[in-house]
């Protein structure tokens, strides 16, 4: 997972709610920061998102203004434990907007999975820095089990303890 901070993210602000918002400023607001997601705000406060597949949906129906989902799943502060929880209980969201208390836009979460990197970069034998980095290792290393049901999560585990017990670390698994 990613948290990107307002600033990284495009936001276009409006002073009311606007009836719908054109492609082609959308298209701008991309162009400048590029992200899956626009959010909208409206009085300095989060209103709502649009995602590209709302930007697609509105352009095979020949709108030029794409509606505003205002009923998105919205973080309350920067609990990214809980925006864990979101991204694995509801696999169709993949940025979930963070918010503080008052409503005002802080950033973004995406559901980029954190263990893509060692599953699909190359061979942990053809990369240099992995050995090096595990043999560093003076205690032991707690992993997480993967969640009851999810094969894919826990073939990664336990490759990771393998290789890190190829090493020389001592490695013990936990439930969460």
């Amino acid at each position: 997972m990613d948290f990107y901070e307002r600033k990284q993210i495009p936001v276009l602000s409006y002073e009311a709610a606007p009836d719908g918002v054109e492609r082609e400023r959308i298209r701008r607001a991309i162009c400048e920061k590029p992200f899956n997601v626009v959010s909208i705000e409206v009085g300095g406060k989060l209103y709502g998102i649009i995602s590209r597949g709302d930007i697609s949906r509105a352009k095979r129906a020949g709108r030029e203004r794409v509606p505003v989902n205002t009923a998105c799943t919205v973080l309350r502060g920067k609990n990214f434990m809980r925006a864990r929880e979101i991204f694995r209980e509801k696999p169709r969201i993949h940025e979930i907007p963070v918010t503080d208390n008052e409503g005002r836009l802080l950033g973004m979460c995406a559901s980029n999975d954190d263990l893509l990197y060692l599953e699909y970069a190359d061979a942990w034998e053809d990369n240099k820095y992995i050995y090096p980095f595990l043999r560093s290792f003076r205690k032991t290393v707690t992993f997480v089990r993967a969640p009851e049901g999810d094969a894919r999560r826990k073939n990664i585990i336990d490759r990771w303890v393998s290789e890190f017990e190829k090493c020389g670390v001592s490695c013990e698994l936990i439930d969460f």
